[in-house]
């Protein structure tokens, strides 16, 4: 009798092995094809962009860039570096003002300050 019982769950065990390669190797199918299917659906939203080379026969004239210019200053006192700041801000504005930019088209961005401390023998 414990013969029996001995093959009857090797037999259910290979059964069960059996079902789960078939079960995954459907699962895995699915997924792939679905995977597919989404690239496939990708690629064809990407054909719909619009892509134009080629010359113009209108002249075309750009009336907007946008520049960005760093300026720094530095120095031990921090109103000394902001001195020094301002005076490179000053000769940028001059610089673009004398080769014809309006007030209006000029704008400032936030100051970043950057604080170096010495270290000493302790740390």
């Amino acid at each position: 009798m414990n013969e029996y019982r001995i093959h009857l769950n090797l037999t259910t065990t290979v059964a069960i092995l059996v079902l789960g390669v078939a079960v995954s190797a459907i699962v895995s199918t699915i997924v792939a094809a679905k995977a597919y299917k989404v690239r496939g659906e990708q690629l064809t939203r990407n054909e719909k962009t619009i892509v134009v080379k080629g010359s113009a026969r209108k002249r075309i004239r750009s009336d907007r860039a946008v520049w960005q210019i760093r300026v720094e200053g530095e120095n031990k006192q921090m109103q000394e570096a902001f001195k020094i700041l301002d005076s490179g801000v000053q000769r940028v504005r001059a610089f673009l003002e004398q080769h014809k930019f309006v007030a209006q088209e000029i704008g400032l961005g936030a100051i970043d300050t950057n604080v170096h401390y010495v270290t000493d023998a302790h740390g």
